[in-house]
């Protein structure tokens, strides 16, 4: 996530997802190729790079704001349940175990939303303020995957903005990262 003025630049390397998947329903095409879904819960922390935050101004838009000059930390933390629909295909190699590439959308639904600085004044303060910053309510995108085993890796993008259009930056969230998948 980032505007054209990279004040607002995303720390990439602090910043975190973790989705947990409920057991996947599968619906067969072919015996190699088929539909993949599940319900999941998708948790992101944004990290930022500058002593900034999100607030709301007077007219009720969400912007940029400075933090403390002596912050420590300072990150969106956002909570979705989400769905995906990936088309999937095996490929069966000759010990038997098959690599796994899928394609498809996946969207979600907002559940809760939060800010958070730490910085230093007078000893270590922490400020957290629950707000919906005008996030999004829906959300929807790509996502691809591919895999051995229990590893995959995978990448989504979402096509809707993170805030609301017209009332907060507009930002387009990606991830990208590693898979443990357990099946029975």
């Amino acid at each position: 996530i980032n505007e054209s003025d990279n004040t607002y630049n995303l720390n990439t390397a602090k910043s975190t997802s973790f989705n947990f998947y409920f057991p996947d329903l599968e619906l067969g095409l072919t015996r190699r190729i088929g539909f993949v879904t599940a319900l999941g819960i998708n948790f992101n922390n944004y990290r930022f790079d500058n002593d900034i935050t999100l607030a709301k101004n007077a007219d009720g838009v969400t912007e940029w704001v400075n933090a403390p000059a002596s912050t420590s930390k300072s990150k969106l933390a956002t909570v979705y349940a989400s769905v995906p629909l990936i088309l999937e295909a095996q490929i069966p190699l000759s010990n038997g175990n098959p690599i796994n590439f899928g394609v498809g959308v996946i969207g979600g639904i907002k559940l809760g939303s939060h800010t958070k600085v730490v910085y230093e004044d007078n000893g270590r303060q922490k400020d957290k303020v629950h707000d919906d910053f005008n996030l999004s309510l829906l959300r929807y995108g790509f996502t691809a995957r591919a895999g051995y085993k229990m590893l995959q890796f995978y990448g989504t993008y979402y096509m809707s903005p993170l805030f609301e259009t017209g009332k907060g930056p507009q930002l387009y969230p990606y991830e990208v990262g590693i898979a443990l998948t357990f099946h029975d």
